[in-house]
């Protein structure tokens, strides 16, 4: 799970799925992207609350999952500042800030990969825990995680490049 910062901050989120129950252990008890979720089990009269179980751990998944289009769209932000300043006026530190960048861009990397594959097999193997309906949120899930893997291969090309254009 990604986390938002000045800085990235990742952690752990374990998620166990049976039937009528869903179990989650998160290392930091503030500070996550559960919010909209805990006000969706908060209100009567939505899908969350009248669904299975499947669908809440679906509503959790997708959770973490959107949360990593902000904070790469904060990355993609400073690569188009760091592209003017290799361009206009390179510095000392305009090197550290790329390698920094590129270091936490692989980062989100490792943390969407192992997500993308559990989102998968979620999806591709068939089991009595969820449903066909929940199956074809997970889908669209899934379809986030790899774009957001696109986007993070992308960044990590445009910032090789701008390494090589500041060198």
């Amino acid at each position: 799970m990604l986390l938002a910062g000045p800085r990235l901050d990742t952690e752990q989120l374990s998620i166990f799925l049976g039937t009528g129950f869903v179990l989650t252990f998160q290392e930091q008890p503030n500070g996550d992207c559960f919010d909209a979720v805990r006000e969706r089990i908060r209100k009567n009269q939505t899908r969350i609350r009248s669904a299975g179980a499947d669908y809440l751990a679906y509503s959790i998944l997708d959770a973490v999952v959107d949360n990593y289009f902000p904070a790469l769209e904060c990355y993609g932000e400073q690569l188009e500042e760091l592209e003017q300043e290799v361009v206009t006026q390179p510095a000392r530190g305009t090197l550290g800030k790329i390698h920094e960048l590129k270091r936490d861009l692989l980062g989100i990397r490792r943390a969407i990969w192992p997500a993308r594959e559990a989102l998968n097999s979620l999806v591709r193997d068939e089991t009595t825990f969820i449903t066909r309906d929940t199956r074809t949120y997970l889908r669209d899930c899934y379809d986030h995680a790899v774009r957001i893997i696109d986007i993070v291969e992308t960044d990590r090309e445009t910032a090789s490049g701008l390494l090589e254009t500041y060198l």
